[in-house]
């Protein structure tokens, strides 16, 4: 028998998370193969969370060898971020990690391609004490090398092809790094860009420039009744295949202040403290008016893609005409 952990991470993007049903995996080995197996139920409400690692074990007939590809599906909407494998047979210890980054399409993911990221142990050196001979053999190499010294002794060719794909592996990881970090930095570097033109075009008083790209004057939030009862927008809304559709018997309202949904709105309201560092016209929204839905864990901005689905183009005079009238009364 052989065991193996997974890991799954599903991205932090909203509607991530799995929703209700059972979650399946396949493995291909060059030795064997794993048939489609149940790995875990999101009947659980805390499985498959969206921006989180669910880990789980594997107990198998046969070991697989290097792993090669993989299958996964699951019988809800979701979204992964990577998935990975390690052995934890003794003599193994073998990881596989396998780049996803997209949602699912009708419940199942493209054929997961795994690299392996991390070796077996290193071979035990009491071997070589079992055979005397072996023993000599070493002592008059010893001798050669040191009358005529060269290059270490090499590895195997066998192994200098592990090292070479394992650092292959380590080097595409170390890309997608890079990559992160650089977007991460572009991002900052408009924003910055974009905060001295308008302090240009209006310079305002310049003796306290503000710390934060954009000052958040109002948050609202979208709050969902369903059955005249609230509930989270997740559980209001649901999307499918990049497509939103609003469930039966589901109405919203705006609010202004934190008692009139799940505490989000208000002056300033939520949005500093969820998006510190992006301004809502960073996110396609009006400036200084952040909107924010509650997805069942906490706040999270909403785009004008999905309002635009929801309310129509024109969404903004639907919800700021909502929120004076709710003001109103």
């Amino acid at each position: 028998m052989s065991k193996y952990r997974w890991i799954i991470k599903t991205s932090d993007d909203l509607y991530s998370g799995s929703g209700p049903g059972q979650v399946f995996l396949s493995l291909h080995g060059l030795d064997a193969a794993m048939r489609e197996m149940e790995i875990s139920s999101t009947r659980a409400l805390k499985q498959f969370q969206k921006g989180s690692e669910e880990t789980g074990m594997l107990t198998i007939p046969e070991h697989l060898g290097r792993l090669q590809t993989g299958t996964l599906r699951s019988t809800g909407k979701w979204k992964v971020d990577w998935v990975s494998v390690t052995s934890l047979d003794g003599d193994d210890g073998r990881s596989w990690f396998a780049d996803v980054s997209r949602w699912d399409a009708e419940g199942k993911f493209p054929v997961l391609r795994f690299e392996e990221v991390a070796g077996p142990p290193a071979p035990s050196s009491e071997s070589s004490e079992e055979d005397p001979s072996e023993d000599e053999a070493g002592q008059e190499d010893a001798d050669e090398s040191a009358e005529e010294p060269k290059e270490p002794q090499a590895r195997p060719r066998s192994d200098d092809k592990e090292v070479a794909t394992l650092q292959a592996a380590l080097d595409e990881l170390n890309r997608k790094l890079k990559l992160l970090e650089l977007r991460r930095q572009i991002e900052m570097k408009q924003q910055l860009i974009e905060q001295v033109r308008r302090e240009e075009t209006d310079p305002g008083d310049n003796k306290s420039p503000p710390s934060r790209p954009s000052l958040i004057l109002t948050t609202l939030e979208l709050v969902a009744k369903k059955d005249g009862r609230k509930v989270p927008f997740t559980d209001a809304v649901l999307m499918l295949g990049g497509e939103v559709l609003m469930l039966p018997g589901v109405d919203f309202f705006v609010g202004d202040s934190p008692e009139d949904g799940y505490g989000l709105g208000g002056d300033p309201g939520g949005w500093n403290d969820l998006y510190p560092d992006r301004p809502p016209e960073s996110m396609g929204l009006d400036r200084g008016v952040g909107i924010l839905v509650f997805d069942g864990n906490s706040g999270h901005a909403i785009d004008p893609h999905t309002l635009s689905a929801l309310f129509g183009a024109d969404w903004r005079k639907t919800l700021y005409s909502a929120q004076l009238a709710e003001n109103d009364t």
